[in-house]
């Protein structure tokens, strides 16, 4: 015979049993609504690379089911929803309503979606087109011995489709700024890693337009601004000084012209030189004390160097550097100081 404490112990598991499987079943087959927040996203199904914009849509769900139902659709709004596109450029009318209606996950979960408040939504899409193009060198203010050597030679650039209809003159330079050739020496090959610079700025200033490679390494070798000039024709040699020791000196020189020379200047000028639009002298600067020290010693003669040389452009003059027989030393001219009679004033 079964004791009374077994038989209570027996009716209790049973009561028990029996209530969990009603709050099971109540918890399956009781509906209630629910408002979840989520968000949606949208994709295109492609392979290639696609921009869409906006494209994160926050929503507000009215959802109905069980609690059981109810979690599941919490769950899968934690992750948000992915919307598929047609991979058409262009703005397309997306009804998002429908979308998750039909959504796989959100029916399986066992509520159903009874309104959002942003059924519809008009995303715009564009298509991520490469382009490639020869990496132009661009030093400002710099003139090269030959064109620069651009390695590597083209770069790819990636941008929407509408932007490439959109400009004609689309372009990719290696650029490097003053601040980066001002202190490199001339007639040496340099060698510069500089970033891209996408052209026009516009494009450049577009999050989604990118280059690659960014960078680019450029060799050049910048053009020397001086150039060196032998002349055929010997220089003069011309005499400077107080005006008033004309009344009272007389010069001559002995060695009135210099052959020889080679001219050392910025390239335009030896460029005038040499067709002729410029005249290079040689210029003895002889002060007072110099020539009463001259002529007064027994012979009158002797030798003092080159002051300075220039090249005159019609009125103006401009200083030039020579080499004499090879030498940068200013050469030593003679010359001759005599003094003049003095008038003397009439009674």
């Amino acid at each position: 015979m079964m004791s009374p404490w077994r038989h209570e112990f027996g009716s209790y598991v049973i009561i028990t049993a029996v209530a969990v499987l009603v709050w099971i079943w109540a918890a399956n087959e009781t509906r209630e609504p629910k408002t979840v927040s989520s968000t949606v996203r949208f994709n295109v199904p492609d392979n290639g690379a696609w921009i869409i914009e906006p494209n994160n849509y926050a929503v507000s769900m009215v959802v109905e089911g069980s609690r059981l139902a109810i979690q599941n659709v919490e769950a899968l709004a934690r992750n948000g929803f992915i919307i598929d596109l047609a991979p058409e450029v262009g703005v397309q009318a997306v009804d998002i309503e429908s979308k998750l209606i039909a959504n796989r996950a959100l029916r399986e979960s066992g509520a159903v979606l009874r309104s959002i408040d942003r059924p519809s939504a008009t995303p715009s899409v564009d298509r991520l087109v490469p382009m490639q193009l020869t990496i132009l060198p661009n030093l400002p203010g710099v003139q090269f011995e030959t064109q620069p050597k651009v390695e590597p030679a083209t770069a790819t650039l990636s941008l929407p489709s509408r932007l490439q209809s959109q400009f004609s003159d689309i372009r990719v330079q290696a650029f490097a700024g003053q601040d980066q050739t001002a202190s490199l020496p001339e007639g040496v090959l340099r060698t510069l890693d500089v970033p891209l610079r996408i052209l026009p700025d516009v494009l450049a200033a577009n999050e989604h337009v990118t280059v690659s490679p960014d960078k680019a390494r450029l060799s050049f070798t910048i053009r020397s601004q001086t150039r060196e000039l032998k002349l055929n024709q010997p220089v003069k040699v011309q005499l400077a000084g107080p005006f008033e020791d004309q009344r009272d000196f007389y010069v001559e020189f002995e060695t009135d012209t210099l052959r020889d020379v080679t001219v050392i200047a910025d390239a335009d000028l030896v460029r005038r030189i040499e067709s002729g639009e410029a005249t290079v002298v040689a210029v003895v600067y002889l002060r007072s004390i110099e020539k009463e020290r001259i002529a007064a010693g027994g012979t009158g003669s002797g030798e003092l160097p080159v002051s300075y040389f220039m090249a005159m452009v019609g009125n103006e003059g401009r200083s030039v550097r020579v080499r004499i027989n090879g030498s940068d030393q200013p050469p030593l001219i003679k010359l001759k100081v005599t003094g003049r009679p003095r008038q003397t004033p009439a009674p």
